[in-house]
């Protein structure tokens, strides 16, 4: 009976709804599981990120450290004595920053004259 009070068009409805809720769970656990996958990808790069890092402050330490070194050799060489003891190379620390004056008066330091030799010879005037 096709009247005012049929209810074949309401199961559909309720049907739809329920396909309609489903359809909206699954898109939800969609969007969790690639905001997961995203976020695993982020933490990741983060972690490719801190470990490059790493290796690029080891890498510095290591050239900074070698240079060191060789400026030590240097130093060591030409003033033809280690400086193997604390006492020694706070001895060379003082020797090289405390302030002198030329004749004229002007303050210099030996570490300052130093560098400004090296700067010449190199062509770096500053």
């Amino acid at each position: 009976m096709m009247g005012i009070f049929c209810c074949k068009n309401k199961p559909q409805r309720a049907g739809r709804a329920v396909d309609m809720t489903a359809s909206i769970d699954e898109q939800i656990a969609r969007k969790r599981a690639a905001a997961d996958k995203q976020a695993a990808r982020a933490a990741a790069l983060k972690k490719e990120l801190r470990d490059l890092e790493r290796k690029k402050a080891a890498a510095e330490r290591k050239a900074r450290t070698h240079r060191l070194v060789e400026v030590g050799a240097i130093l060591e060489q030409t003033a033809g004595m280690t400086f193997d003891t604390e006492d020694s190379r706070r001895a060379l620390s003082v020797a090289l920053t405390e302030e002198l004056r030329y004749t004229d008066g002007t303050p210099f330091t030996r570490g300052g004259q130093i560098a400004e030799t090296v700067n010449m010879l190199l062509g770096d005037r500053k």
